[in-house]
């Protein structure tokens, strides 16, 4: 049952799991059509194999996104050095946020957190 159960979830035809696990065929197809013990292993199966082929997506993303964390940071650098006072003070909030020194900040000086906010704002272009 095991046998079948493998070539199945690794995408073998009924006929070709049967053939490859030397039970024939008929008696796969009984099994899927009433065997709850079969049905069981091989939906237990197809959710590992699902959520194998999904941790395996995830860690492929995560691995990209580690590589691109040197170039975020030379760009928040470049940012700091920028003649746009809006886009530095911004580039300086975002090193804060990550190093989380906004929020030792913040607790160590109530009203910090709404003076950066007010410099932000300062730095808009006024609207007609």
């Amino acid at each position: 049952m095991a046998t079948v159960v493998a070539q199945l979830v690794a995408g073998a035809t009924l006929q070709e799991a049967a053939t490859r696990a030397e039970v024939p065929p008929a008696k796969v197809r009984n099994w899927k059509a009433g065997n709850e013990t079969f049905n069981r292993m091989l939906e237990s199966a197809q959710e590992r194999a699902a959520n194998a082929i999904i941790d395996e997506g995830v860690e492929h993303v995560l691995q990209r996104i580690k590589g691109l964390g040197p170039r975020a940071y030379e760009v928040m650098a470049e940012s700091l050095g920028s003649h746009d006072e809006r886009l530095r003070l911004q580039a300086a909030q975002a090193v804060l946020r990550i190093g989380g020194v906004g929020k030792h900040a913040t607790a160590a000086k109530p009203g910090l957190e709404a003076e950066i906010a007010a410099l932000g704002n300062a730095q808009r272009p006024e609207s007609d």
